[in-house]
């Protein structure tokens, strides 16, 4: 059920139905409880019987023991020559490159760092009175 709420189950053809009439539209319920040995004649006779739109196989089977084809790592492509990198290296000297501010969670950019930096100068020998949260002169 998780697989049609995240948009990844395996059966397209289910998967597309959940996404447009939602689940109210299915039903989920255990017809029978059967041993693991009769499992896939008693799915073979629901087949059958039913000839349910959602089911992509016809035949019950088990993918048990089945060995699966893993999928080849990607490899990272081979290193550029020293005189390649030396070209890129020389190409970018003289750049001025693009300076970004830091995402909110990493810390305070340089002007609301000067702008702290001048409130608290600004700040420096006043008190505040509590009473009416205004600042006064001593």
């Amino acid at each position: 059920m998780s697989d049609l709420r995240f948009k990844r189950h395996s059966n397209i053809k289910l998967q597309n139905h959940y996404n447009k009439y939602g689940e109210i539209d299915l039903q989920f319920s255990i017809l029978l409880g059967c041993n693991k040995e009769d499992l896939i004649k008693i799915e073979q006779y629901f087949i059958d019987i039913y000839n349910p739109l959602f089911n992509i196989n016809l035949i019950a089977g088990s993918s048990l023991g089945r060995k699966w084809k893993l999928l080849k790592k990607r490899k990272s492509p081979p290193p550029r020559p020293q005189a390649i990198r030396d070209k890129i290296r020389l190409s970018n000297l003289g750049k001025k490159h693009k300076i970004t501010k830091p995402a909110w969670n990493k810390g305070l950019s340089k002007e609301t760092d000067h702008r702290v930096n001048n409130h608290s100068k600004s700040m420096k020998g006043k008190k505040y009175n509590v009473s009416n949260h205004k600042p006064r002169q001593t």
